[in-house]
């Protein structure tokens, strides 16, 4: 009874409590039942303090027949029912549906009759559409919006921002169940936390400025962590009229950036949906089994590119929708404009690529080339249909590019970013900013084939032939991007799981560190590891005695580190890899990155225990829903690339294709055609071809591969002194992508 008086109080004796007994022992006259109903304290000596709220006694109902039980626990309707009679619409906190809907709120107004209570008319309303103004904010790389409510019996509870889950998406209560004041923990931000729930009149509405931590993801998923960066921001906020509600708009001076009004000339947009209409000269090819043109880039925007981004999710495209689409974007003034502020100029600036891209059709090394914007605008090419629940701008390929703005960010998957391919692919990216600033305009990028990679890498680094080497390619989280073992079947492999004994070294040395931040979706710690810098950007080990000889090399001006393990010794070495926990909370523990169950949440108090020192907060993963929609036939259309595979020259080059496979292990055919022709070279070299591939793809396709060929081809000719120690390579130097704007149209991009 205690516990019981010291929680409710706390709530201010708003809780009503309903007891049920039945079992052996259990009898109308069970007393402790009955009194922890009544809330029956002066029984047990104790002395509420009713001066905070009025107890409210409930009943104790017992159960003769245990098969009554569901039946009897539904008396609780009819307590209620005439408790009082309140007569106001109710809108519930928000909830997990148990259908897989998200979080939803309920409208409830009690019916009367007579002043007799008849029952409950409500509906339920995702928080998808009351909060989509908040959820689609964007502007630029660090700006955004939430909102938290200032009611009494859940004050401070976050009910949107962009550290939590989706709200369609969300399964369970206690990953909502999150105070604001957990996820924005500068001291500055309390205070302003605080005059928002103070009820004084005049700080109903304000603004602050202060230095503020941003979370940024470093990938996709939980176990690739995330970068905390501290930035000047300045909160605005405001009660909303008539509700408890606050919202809050964080914004970062550096992300306002106005581009110019463009004069739109020609006809810069083709919809990304094709397959239900497609504009006049716009010829339809079968890509990879995709309905697909290789006549134009399309273009695909994301929710908050529009005006009502939650109406544009759920209202499927049709001929009438697209046609309007295209008539804007082409500068007819006259039709309706469903998108924000800005949108079709970007449009228009973005197709200034398309004769680039369309010089090298076919070039079969190269699955897709896309250049997408801040605020949501993709144009990709070939062109094909997209899943419109997409955010593009949290991907790894895109989000990476934003935060590192002068690397070329290599990351890796089983498919493309956009389509599944039939081979897996290697994703190059990088920041386009404005000139004279840091201000982001977008990010562009290319996918090309895993197996042409690895083969570039190969050829320019011919020690990584000789069976005595290993080279491989991982990221600052330590997740590998090509591995010879993965080529044929690549899945996200962290080097714990793949190379042990240089996972162990790398610990033990404070090269690879762990780190943890807080998982709100799952309620845990998350544990994930963190490639460090390296004084000179080498570590060399190649003539160590040790167990293990290896160079580690940290690729300059990229995200990605390079790899070669000489040969190594049979020795002992302890890693874990659990798919469920962590095995332990030792930092120097080689270990796989995991996640670990600790009381981070008061399932009493419904809070976090939490602070500003404590673990960052991670950001949630991400999410795609599937729109299952039936494929549109591609049956009679010719290919979009137009590739002879019987005529490669080189295995590697045959295996480094999109669409042919080496097959009677000498001879090259296209993946779905008969095997015929003469053998090809048994050889790795793609020969002069490497450099010609690229230079013909686009100005910032060489760019993208210059990086990591530059760096490997000054490896190689150090490594004439001496094969077995290489020399560090000086840093290539590589130009910024710039967008130069003037006042009526762009000048280079």
């Amino acid at each position: 009874m205690e516990t019981l008086l010291q929680r409710n109080q706390a709530l201010l004796f708003k809780v009503t409590i309903l007891t049920f007994g039945f079992g052996i022992g259990i009898d109308e006259s069970t007393g402790i039942l009955s009194d922890i109903a009544l809330q029956n304290y002066q029984k047990y000596n104790l002395t509420p303090d009713t001066s905070v709220g009025e107890i409210h006694p409930g009943e104790y109902t017992y159960v003769s027949n245990p098969d009554n039980l569901r039946a009897s626990m539904a008396s609780y309707y009819n307590f209620i029912s005439g408790a009082g009679t309140h007569n106001d619409i109710l809108i519930t906190v928000p909830y997990a549906d148990a259908f897989g809907a998200g979080l939803l709120s309920s409208v409830l107004k009690p019916v009367r009759i007579n002043g007799e209570f008849r029952g409950v008319v409500g509906t339920d309303i995702p928080l998808a559409e009351i909060f989509e103004d908040l959820t689609y904010f964007k502007q630029g790389e660090y700006s955004y919006a939430f909102m938290f409510d200032k009611k009494e019996s859940v004050q401070g509870r976050t009910l949107t921002h962009p550290l939590l889950p989706l709200t369609q998406v969300v399964t369970n209560d206690y990953s909502i169940y999150v105070h604001i004041t957990t996820l924005e923990r500068a001291p500055e931000f309390k205070e302003v936390y605080n005059d928002t729930i103070s009820n004084i009149p005049d700080r109903e509405e304000g603004q602050r400025t202060f230095v503020a931590d941003k979370i940024i993801a470093r990938g996709d998923t939980f176990g690739e962590g995330v970068d905390v960066v501290s930035v000047r921001t300045t909160y605005y906020w405001r009660q909303v009229e008539g509700t408890t509600l606050v919202a809050v708009l964080a914004l970062v001076e550096e992300d306002i950036a106005q581009l110019f009004r463009q004069e739109i000339t020609g006809n810069p947009f083709v919809y990304h949906r094709i397959d239900i209409w497609k504009p006049s000269g716009i010829v339809a090819c079968n890509h990879l089994g995709d309905y697909a043109t290789d006549t134009s880039s399309v273009v695909f925007m994301t929710a908050d590119a529009y005006v009502m981004p939650t109406n544009h999710l759920e209202v499927p495209d049709t001929v009438e929708s697209i046609k309007e689409y295209t008539n804007y974007m082409n500068g007819n003034d006259g039709t309706a404009n469903p998108f924000r502020d800005g949108i079709r100029d970007e449009v228009f600036i973005t197709h200034l690529i398309d004769d680039t891209w369309l010089s090298d059709v076919n070039n079969d090394n190269v699955a897709t080339r896309y250049i997408g914007t801040a605020n949501g605008v993709l144009r990709f090419y070939p062109g094909f249909r997209m899943n419109k629940y997409r955010d593009f701008t949290n991907e790894q390929w895109f989000a990476q590019a934003v935060r590192s703005k002068d690397s070329l960010i290599i990351t890796a998957s089983n498919f493309d970013s956009f389509r599944a391919s039939y081979r897996p692919t290697v994703s190059l990216s990088r920041a386009i900013t404005f000139r004279g600033s840091s201000k982001i305009f977008g990010v562009m990028g290319m996918d090309i084939t895993l197996d042409y990679f690895y083969k570039t890498i190969t050829d320019l680094y011919p020690d990584c032939q000789d069976s005595t080497y290993n080279c491989f390619v991982m990221d600052r989280s330590g997740y590998l991007i090509v591995h010879q073992d993965l080529l044929s079947n690549y899945k996200k492999t962290h080097i714990v799981d793949k190379e042990r004994l240089l996972s162990v070294d790398l610990i033990e040395n404070g090269i690879m560190v762990r780190k943890a931040c807080i998982n709100y979706q799952d309620i845990k710690r998350q544990y994930y590891y963190e490639i460090t810098d390296i004084e000179g950007g080498v570590h060399d080990k190649l003539k160590s005695i040790d167990c293990l000889q290896y160079r580690l090399q940290i690729i300059p001006r990229t995200n990605a580190v390079l790899v070669i393990i000489s040969f190594q010794l049979n020795c002992n070495y302890n890693c874990y890899c659990s798919p469920l926990n962590c095995v332990s909370e030792d930092p120097s523990t080689c270990e796989c990155p995991c996640a670990e169950n600790e009381q981070l949440f008061d399932y009493c108090d419904f809070r976090y225990n939490v602070d500003e020192n404590s673990a960052p907060s991670c950001s949630p993963p991400l999410y795609v829903q599937e729109k299952i929609e039936e494929a549109t036939s591609v049956g009679g259309l010719q290919t979009c690339l137009n590739v002879d595979c019987s005529v490669k020259s080189t295995l590697s080059s045959c295996s480094s294709s999109l669409v042919c496979e080496i097959c009677d292990e000498s001879k090259c055919k296209s993946i779905n055609g008969n095997c015929q022709g003469d053998s090809t070279k048994n050889s790795n070299q793609t020969g002069g071809k490497l450099v010609a591939v690229l230079v013909v793809i686009a100005i910032f396709a060489v760019f993208c591969i210059v990086v990591v060929v530059v760096y490997i081809v000054r490896r190689k000719k150090a490594q004439k002194e001496t094969k077995q120690n290489p020399d560090t390579p000086d840093e290539p130097t590589v130009e910024p992508m710039y967008l130069d704007m003037q006042e009526d149209y762009v000048t280079n991009i």
